[in-house]
């Protein structure tokens, strides 16, 4: 078994590891219309009624007023202004409307809120955007339980809405895996011409068809990979159910889409993150084909900013092993302070609690209201995740860097990842 990481080889990591930017979106909401301001540093709190920061000079214009709105400030009191002010890359007041008047030039722009809503930018802590960004034009349960007898019209739905090439695969995300019973057999009722993968919300569990079985060249002689499970029934062939780090057999095998194309996928999802006010994120599954995606995102201008986990996939190694395969990945990869920051390791001890997956490591028997079920330490996959989250919120203060641009999007698209591990 992959043993779990030792707290010396967690701490030497985390020493190695460079800071991530902080994050923060001012958004003036307008139905589908949204103006953001990103900033990445922010002052000590102070009150929402101050008129700018020691620094700020008077003589010199903002860059961008807005006001005659409601700015929620995020400081220590949750104050509640009526208009900010941006020079450059930094808020140099938050007050009310007479407090922005010094800072209007010929040249400002002058936001009219009418009474809407200003707030800190949103930073999602766990979301695998490349992988999301490359699922979202994919045919979707959207997390339903469903049988295999309602799973076969959605299916049929999206095969009518986008064919493909005949044999070539067909991809099912967002299936929910709870209590699911699906074997090969079961996906060759609804279809049986072309290799088809189901992919779990969960990111642990994975199903072929008969086809799929084929193409991905898994037989009765497949070995379970480290970490993984290739559910057999009684004469020891594959069902079809891949389980954890056995769900690569079948990914693997599927044809993926070109970096460039990628590319465009990302920034079309970052475009919907943006919309609704999202501009931070982090992303704890990162290797190297995710890290050339947000590589050329970067080249073409990222607008979210993101701080990556790097993958450790075999923690057998020693703990100096760990940290020189983390700093190797971080000098070949700098990114950008202020927009792609590598800065955690992402590692797996064991698996997960859910059924029916049940992968995690327990002590003892554990009984539920449907299920009873044993995983001792030795027979357990080396699956979950240990790793902190991003800070969700920043303060709207004097003195907070910010970076701004203008978004428009009137039909955010679920962008989570359908197919990412926890």
């Amino acid at each position: 078994m992959v043993r779990p990481m030792t707290s010396q080889s967690t701490r030497a990591i985390r020493s190695a590891a460079i800071a991530a930017a902080a994050a923060l979106l001012v958004t003036a909401c307008s139905g589908p219309a949204a103006t953001s301001l990103n900033a990445s540093a922010s002052a000590a709190p102070s009150k929402a009624s101050a008129s700018a920061s020691p620094s700020a000079s008077a003589e010199a214009p903002a860059t961008y007023v807005l006001r005659g709105g409601k700015v929620y400030t995020a400081d220590g009191s949750r104050s509640i202004a009526q208009a900010v002010a941006v020079r450059g890359d930094t808020i140099v007041a938050v007050g009310d409307d007479a407090t922005m008047d010094p800072f209007i030039g010929p040249d400002t722009r002058v936001v009219e809120l009418n009474g809407r809503l200003v707030v800190p930018g949103l930073i999602d802590s766990h979301i695998h955007a490349v992988m999301g960004a490359n699922d979202v034009a994919k045919c979707s349960f959207e997390d339903q339980v469903l049988t295999p007898s309602q799973m076969k019209p959605i299916i049929d739905a999206c095969i009518a809405d986008r064919p493909g090439e005949p044999g070539t695969w067909f991809q099912v995300v967002s299936v929910n895996p709870a209590g699911l019973d699906l074997i090969a057999t079961d996906l060759d009722a609804i279809v049986g011409d072309r290799p088809m993968l189901l992919s779990g919300a969960d990111g642990h569990t994975a199903w072929l068809n008969t086809a799929g079985l084929k193409a991905a060249a898994i037989t009765k002689d497949t070995k379970d990979p480290k970490g993984g499970k290739i559910e057999r029934d009684a004469t020891g062939n594959p069902t079809g159910k891949l389980i954890d780090a056995a769900t690569g057999l079948g990914f693997e095998a599927i044809p993926q889409p070109t970096v460039e194309q990628q590319g465009k996928d990302l920034q079309a999802s970052v475009a919907d993150f943006n919309a609704v006010g999202l501009t931070s994120i982090r992303d704890p599954y990162v290797y190297d084909p995710v890290q050339q995606v947000y590589e050329k995102a970067l080249a073409d201008g990222l607008n979210v900013r993101v701080a990556e986990s790097f993958y450790l996939d075999d923690m057998s190694k020693s703990p100096k092993a760990l940290v020189a395969a983390w700093q190797d990945f971080a000098a070949k990869h700098p990114g950008q302070p202020d927009r792609l920051v590598l800065d955690q390791a992402k590692v797996f001890a064991d698996g997960v609690i859910e059924a029916p997956t049940w992968t995690a490591a327990m002590k003892a028997p554990r009984q539920g209201s449907a299920f009873t079920f044993t995983r001792s330490a030795t027979e357990a996959s080396p699956r979950p995740s240990m790793h902190s989250n991003s800070r969700a919120s920043r303060m709207l203060t004097p003195d907070s860097r910010i970076r701004s641009s203008t978004h428009r999007s009137s039909n955010p698209r679920t962008s989570a990842g359908s197919r990412p591990t926890t």
